[in-house]
């Protein structure tokens, strides 16, 4: 196993009390052991590789600069956002007639007039911005934007490879004006853990000169300050495959490429191998991708067929890449870029050149049931937070019985349909509210209804469409709803989920009458004929 200086753990137990102060208000008590026991074994075939460190990094520091394609979509993107947040038309024009590499200096590189203000060449370009912005607010969130952005052309820093918990728990944290969902404060807050404790993850970053302090690290806490982010994930059996998660805050091609020399370096080292007889480089980063494929039935031979995911190619094998990345199968405390970002849809891949798999090869990304800080035993509840459902939830609060999160008492939303306390979140995400009677439904059950404008229950839904008419009693919806889910059904693999329909109510009470209480076939005996029940499945 992983052998590590003791303080590594005691600064690790400091940030996650400090980032998560609310979990401790009452009990201060901290339990991470078990976290890095599940580190400590998982993550020693990476430390063996790295030589029995847990960051690896460049000698010196290296530079790398966008490329002009890139440096021209930074721009496009500020220029589109001075016109639809600011409304600066003058000012998009003047830096609109700059060149790429006078905006990027930030220098005026080509004289300007506005009005009877003329902006001499050689100037601060962003100092010029006052000449085209009158309020001060505006102009320093514009100039503040404006910097973040030629900030990204150049990276310089060493470029580092890490295993190491405090990195970790800093994936998202930086000075540098960006950050992702897996920041201490973010809504997968929990995918650092998740991360540390899988056989997999690896953060490759760029660092500052000097060691900061982190936005949610305590002040005593230094720690590298990411300029640029990547995370790595190598196979766990002998590490053949690797694939690149996204890059924060922008793409740096030439980063990715030195990241996979330098574990080529590593492996040489560690294993001894000597190109060309038994090379077991990494073939260049790959990011081909296909979505449909000609048919070989010799009936049809031109036959195209689609796909409803892309395919890749890895090494003499084709398969998607939900076939080989595999992620938890209970709750997910990361969010998986490789197979849900729409900003990185074609992951980079990279595999080791004379090696053949055989077999689709496996990455598992992210651990299944990471220990809660607080009592070390039962798994963290939702990607919001680092403890379980009992540590998470306080003796004043309620715990979200769709997500397990804590909830105040005066924010909770009860749920009358089936029993249950739900944090305005899920609320808003599973249920709604019929717009008529106030009724609480699951989002599934509701209908929007053309004369109301709205979503509305079936009960107002069939008012609405009957107003005018002499129609039977209404059943009283809830009583439906709670009967029908009171059923024992015995649903098997492939059953196609049956509707109940004004055609289907005769057939299906004759089918089901030795399972349907006398409350069941009263109700649905009421229901006019013209009733329409799409939403009730079995």
């Amino acid at each position: 196993m992983i052998t590590f200086d003791e303080q590594i753990q005691k600064d690790f137990d400091d940030v996650v009390k400090h980032s998560q102060d609310y979990l401790f208000i009452n009990n201060d008590k901290i339990n991470t052991t078990p976290i890095f026991d599940l580190w400590k074994t998982n993550k020693y075939d990476i430390y063996r590789l790295f030589g029995n460190k847990l960051i690896v990094e460049t000698d010196v520091p290296v530079e790398f600069k966008l490329t002009e394609d890139k440096s021209k979509k930074e721009l496009h993107r500020f220029l589109d956002c001075l016109r639809y947040n600011f409304n600066v038309e003058s000012l998009i024009k003047f830096i609109s007639a700059q060149s790429l590499e006078a905006v990027f200096s930030n220098r005026v590189g080509t004289g300007y007039e506005y009005q009877e203000t003329k902006v001499p060449k050689g100037m601060k370009l962003s100092k010029a911005f006052k000449y085209f912005v009158e309020d001060e607010g505006q102009l320093r969130v514009i100039q503040d934007v404006f910097s973040e952005m030629i900030q990204k052309n150049k990276v310089c820093g060493k470029l580092c490879i890490s295993i190491h918990p405090l990195d970790y728990l800093s994936t998202s944290e930086t000075t540098h004006n960006w950050r992702s969902c897996h920041a201490l404060d973010g809504e997968y807050r929990a995918g650092g853990l998740a991360y540390m404790c899988d056989k997999t993850t690896v953060v490759c970053y760029i660092k500052s000169d000097e060691d900061a302090v982190l936005p949610r690290f305590p002040r005593h806490i230094k720690w590298n300050d990411k300029k640029w982010r990547m995370l790595l994930h190598m196979e766990e059996a002998g590490q053949r495959l690797m694939i690149a998660g996204r890059q924060y805050p922008m793409e740096i091609d030439g980063a990715r490429d030195l990241v996979k020399d330098m574990i080529n370096r590593l492996k040489v080292e560690r294993y001894g191998y000597t190109p060309p007889f038994n090379d077991h480089s990494f073939v260049a980063w790959n990011d081909e991708h296909f979505n449909s494929f000609t048919s070989s039935d010799l009936s049809n031979p031109e036959e195209v067929k689609y796909t409803t995911k892309p395919y890749r190619y890895i090494n003499g094998l084709i398969s998607a890449m939900s076939t080989f990345v595999k992620t938890p199968k209970s709750q997910t405390l990361h969010y998986n870029d490789v197979l849900l970002s729409h900003v990185y849809p074609y992951p980079h891949v990279t595999w080791e050149t004379n090696r053949s798999f055989g077999i689709v090869p496996k990455v598992h990304i992210g651990y299944d049931g990471v220990p809660c800080v607080c009592c070390g035993e039962e798994p963290i509840c939702n990607s919001e937070t680092f403890a379980c459902r009992s540590c998470n939830c306080a003796d004043d609060s309620y715990c979200c019985d769709y997500c397990g999160s804590s909830v105040d008492e005066d924010e909770v939303m009860y749920v009358e349909f089936d029993d249950s306390y739900i944090c305005p979140r899920c609320f808003h995400e599973h249920y709604l509210t019929c717009a008529n009677c106030g009724y609480t439904m699951p989002r599934q059950d509701a209908i929007f209804n053309t004369e109301i404008g709205d979503f509305v229950c079936h009960v107002c839904n069939f008012e609405a469409n009957n107003a005018t008419s002499n129609s039977a009693p209404v059943p009283d919806e809830q009583a439906i709803h709670q009967a029908i889910r009171a059923i024992p059904i015995d649903n098997q693999p492939g059953d196609v989920p049956f509707d109940i329909t004004p055609d289907s109510v005769q057939q299906l009470t004759a089918d089901i009458s030795e399972m349907v209480n006398e409350r069941i076939v009263d109700l649905l005996s009421q229901m006019p004929l013209t009733t329409t029940l799409n939403s009730y499945r079995f």
